[in-house]
């Protein structure tokens, strides 16, 4: 079931890298659903809601269910201590809130970078800086 789940959350990033939305948003609604079966959350939920997350707000960042998959994700990788996806979170939503001229993007981005330099990812530091 993981590896479905895995291979899911892959194809849409694929298909989003390439522009397919349709085709993203159609893999992403199937990580959700193989996720259902699961008994619980785990970090592959964190991803499927980040890849949404992602995905809603490149096309509306208006959308507020994106903002709501974003704040989602960052709880289960709190949760379950995935420093390094809480950090690419942080940076979703520092850049959003930025976009929306709404109150939170530079704590998060603060957050992203701070975790970013401590993980050692430099290239994800960067993109966090530039926000």
């Amino acid at each position: 079931m993981e590896l479905a789940i895995c291979a899911c959350l892959s194809w849409s990033v694929s298909a989003r890298t390439l522009g397919r939305a349709q085709v993203a948003h159609a893999a992403i609604g199937r990580a959700f659903s193989h996720l259902s079966e699961l008994p619980q959350e785990s970090v592959q939920s964190g991803y499927a809601f980040l890849a949404f997350g992602i995905l809603t707000c490149n096309h509306r960042p208006d959308a507020d269910e994106g903002m709501a998959a974003l704040r989602r994700a960052l709880e289960i990788f709190d949760r379950c201590g995935e420093r390094w996806a809480a950090a690419t979170t942080h940076t979703s939503l520092g850049g959003l809130l930025s976009r929306r001229g709404e109150e939170g993007a530079i704590s998060h981005l603060r957050t992203a970078i701070a975790l970013q330099a401590e993980i050692g990812d430099r290239t994800r530091l960067a993109q966090a800086e530039l926000h």
